[in-house]
Order: structure tokens, then C-alpha cells, then sequence
């Protein structure tokens, strides 16, 4: 088991409470964006640690033990009927009625199939490779949380647990930040920096941050 850190703005914060979002954690998102840092390091029954900077203190948001790794896809479809925000795996197309005809959208090409009598310059051919075609005018969204929509359109992956915690700031303390480390390997490991005094979001944003052993406690404690 390893556990990991990824960050979470502060703005997107305040969208979760906006939304009266305090969990349980259900999913995070792996891409190749910033907001959705790239997870493929993480496997299934490691942990991982939502951080946050808010009002000049570092908090820890949440914390998720990965049971599941699939693709993003897969999760947002069969958890709440969501076709939208992620890549379309291979094998699959969404077709949806539209005002010139049927469009269709599949891995790596889109169009309409049919005009309806109107000219239309893009005509698409659903390919033979695909196997799954869903109607999306059919799906009905099904009731879930704010945090299992993506941050960002292109999530690629969605690692998921039944045993998330809730989700609200625990603060970590001006006296303890200094002792916490992050890196790896563990010859490279560095204490949060600081910026005006207060944690610097640059310390996280946009990566997935291992830990000491003292800081892999140290965040687990304020699980207890």
C-alpha cells in the first residue's frame, strides 16, 4: 500500500459547498490536466489524500482507499448516466438527435449520420469496431454528488472506493506543517514552501506528491 496526495483548488472548494457536497468521498479523476493530475502511479488499496489551501492554512479535504481503477467512462455512465466531460473508449458511440439530423460521436471521429433533407458538409459512418451504441437523448441523469461530475472536461481514469471519508477542511497546524514531507524518493522529499507565510498551492498543483512515513501518519490521524 502507498499513499498519495493531489490538490484541490480553493475555488473548487467552495463549488462543494456550494452544492452541499460533504461526501463521501466516491471518485477521483485522473487526466492530463492540472486540475486532474495523471494517477496511473496509483494502484488498487492505496490511499489517497485530498489537500487544499484555504484561508492561509493547508487542510486536508478527504481521504479515499482505491478499491476500483477503470475508465472514466465506464464510472460516469454506470454511476449517474453521464456521457459527457470524458473520452469515449474504444467500441462505443453516443449518438444524440439534433436539429439537422442524428449526430454521432465516437473515439476519435464525430458527424451526422443522417440530414433530414438538409445539406450537411460532415457525413459520419459509425465504424464496425464499435459494438455499444447509447442514445443519449434516453438517459435519464440518476441523483449523486457534486465531487463524481469531473472537475474538467477529458478525465481519463476514475479510481474509486466505498469507504470515502467526508469531505470538509481538517487544518493542519503551523506547528506540525514544517515536519510534514513530501517526494519521492525519500532522499528528495521536502517540507510544504511557503509563500506570504502561508502554504504555496505550487507545492501540489498539478501533481500527484507521495510522502514520508511521519506525514503518512500524521494525514491518517485526522481520519481517526
Amino acid at each position: 500500500m502507498t499513499s498519495y496526495v493531489i490538490f484541490w483548488e480553493s475555488e473548487y472548494v467552495k463549488k462543494l459547498e456550494e452544492y452541499n457536497d460533504k461526501g463521501p468521498l466516491k471518485v477521483i479523476y485522473g487526466s492530463k490536466y492540472v486540475v486532474m493530475p495523471d494517477l496511473s502511479m496509483v494502484n488498487i488499496g492505496d490511499i489517497i489524500y485530498v489537500v487544499s489551501v484555504l484561508e492561509k492554512k493547508l487542510c486536508v479535504m478527504a481521504r479515499l482507499q482505491v478499491e476500483k481503477i477503470e475508465n472514466a467512462f465506464e464510472y460516469m455512465y454506470r454511476e449517474f448516466n453521464s456521457v459527457d466531460n470524458t473520452h469515449i473508449p474504444e467500441g462505443t458511440a453516443i449518438v444524440s438527435r439534433e436539429k439537422l439530423g442524428k449526430f454521432a460521436i465516437f473515439n476519435e471521429g464525430m458527424g451526422y449520420l443522417s440530414s433530414n433533407g438538409a445539406h450537411i458538409s460532415c457525413i459520419a459512418a459509425i465504424p464496425r469496431t464499435v459494438t455499444r451504441i447509447i442514445d443519449k437523448d434516453t438517459l435519464s441523469e440518476v441523483p449523486h454528488l457534486f465531487h463524481q461530475e469531473p472537475i474538467t472536461r477529458g478525465a481519463e481514469t476514475a479510481f474509486s472506493g466505498e469507504n470515502g471519508s467526508e469531505i470538509y477542511p481538517r487544518e493542519v497546524s503551523e506547528e506540525d506543517l514544517p515536519l510534514l514531507k513530501f517526494g519521492w524518493p525519500k532522499r528528495k522529499q521536502r517540507a510544504v514552501a511557503l509563500r506570504n507565510g502561508a502554504p504555496d498551492p505550487c507545492s501540489f498543483r498539478g501533481y500527484v506528491r507521495r510522502m514520508s512515513d511521519f506525514t503518512f501518519e500524521y494525514l491518517e490521524s485526522l481520519f481517526k
